[in-house]
């Protein structure tokens, strides 16, 4: 059927139709200041890869959500490029394809301008908002306990498979099985990164067999906002390092599946 449907719209007319409404997208993200385009050749197709300066994909993605902008973000099937550019993954890629419109087309750039953030916040309740200014932004932007330990008596690190954010988490514990120092690195977006700065926090001065035991819900009651499941992730990689690090991935599955 799908096949039957593009053969009646002619391919040469598609290609031609999603190639010019992919340059209006293109000219219309240059003009904002805080957004980067990626792919120069003369000759592209229909996908718009950009970055908008100082949002990590996820949030740019969720961001998008709000005003029914569909983007990607995450593991792309051109990671390794992504590596290679050094911008993984802070990719958003939009590809345009015949359900799009030259209306919907300038309402995605609009979006992705500067006053998306004001927009963002408008979506929120008053509490989460508070919460979100206060508490997450805050250990994303200054992240306590950032650094790796030298010569750490815990030393672990993980992926988040779904977006490619990344923690290592390292700890210094004493003779008496208390952890005195926390040290922590990584990238990802501001949930990963908040939850693992406040994780630590809690960390310090916990015997580390109490710390394995902290729960799922323990850790995304300290996050405090309403997530999706993708976004649960985030927030729970800091305690998926801690769990499978000191017992093992086996605890983590039933963990993770709210055992």
């Amino acid at each position: 059927m799908a096949v039957d449907y593009l053969t009646g719209l002619g391919m040469a007319d598609i290609e031609e139709y999603t190639t010019r409404l992919a340059e209006y997208a293109r000219s219309r993200l240059r003009e904002i200041p805080q957004v980067t385009i990626f792919g120069d050749a003369p000759v592209r197709g229909s996908l718009v890869s950009f970055t908008i300066d100082g949002i990590h994909a996820h949030d740019a993605a969720q961001l998008l959500d709000l005003d029914g902008v569909a983007v990607r973000a995450g593991h792309h099937c051109a990671m390794p490029l992504h590596q290679w550019l050094n911008v993984s993954p802070r990719f958003a890629p939009v590809s345009i394809s015949t359900i799009h419109t030259p209306r919907s087309t300038y309402c995605m750039t609009v979006c992705a301008g500067p006053s998306a953030s004001f927009r963002c916040e408008a979506a929120m309740t008053n509490d989460d908002l508070e919460f979100y200014r206060e508490m997450i932004l805050d250990h994303a932007r200054t992240p306590r306990n950032w650094g790796l330990l030298a010569a750490p008596d815990f030393d672990h690190e993980e992926l988040n498979p779904l977006c490619g954010d990344h923690l290592h988490l390292t700890l210094h514990v004493d003779e008496t099985g208390i952890i005195r120092e926390v040290g922590w690195g990584g990238h990802g977006c501001a949930i990963s990164q908040a939850s693992a700065s406040m994780l630590g926090e809690k960390l310090i001065g916990m015997p580390l067999d109490q710390a394995r035991r902290i729960s799922r819900d323990e850790l995304l009651e300290m996050v405090g906002l309403q997530l999706t499941p993708n976004r649960m992730k985030c927030a729970l990689l800091s305690l998926k390092v801690l769990v499978i690090g000191t017992v093992g991935q086996h605890l983590w599955e039933r963990i993770e599946d709210g055992e």
